[in-house]
């Protein structure tokens, strides 16, 4: 297992080492069957928000070409379309930025 776990590890497959571990104890008598879907469990989680984050990722880039939210409803000279959209573009931003681990204002 050492070098296969050591390869996924290097390869940035951290939820498929991660189960590989927990089936390895699970089989050598380490570890119980709750702990094994513990740990199951939480790369299963773990994979399906790196899929939403990478969903999002997409969806940011797309609006951030498609560029053009105005709805013709204007305060003041301003957009109010435009205005929504940049709020939500600059949090999701936020959102995408605090997950990866970087500043939150990226």
């Amino acid at each position: 297992m050492s070098n296969y776990f050591d390869d996924l590890i290097r390869e940035g497959r951290d939820t498929d080492a991660v189960r590989l571990f927990a089936r390895t104890a699970y089989e050598s008598g380490k570890m119980g069957h709750t702990r094994l879907m513990l740990l199951v469990r939480v790369a299963d989680e773990n994979d399906k928000l790196h899929k939403v984050v990478e969903v999002a990722r997409e969806m940011l880039l797309l609006c951030e070409n498609a560029g053009d939210f105005r709805n013709g409803n204007t305060y003041h000279g301003i957009d109010e379309g435009q205005v929504m959209a940049d709020k939500i573009l600059d949090k999701l931003r936020q959102a995408l930025a605090e997950l990866e681990g970087g500043p939150a204002n990226a």
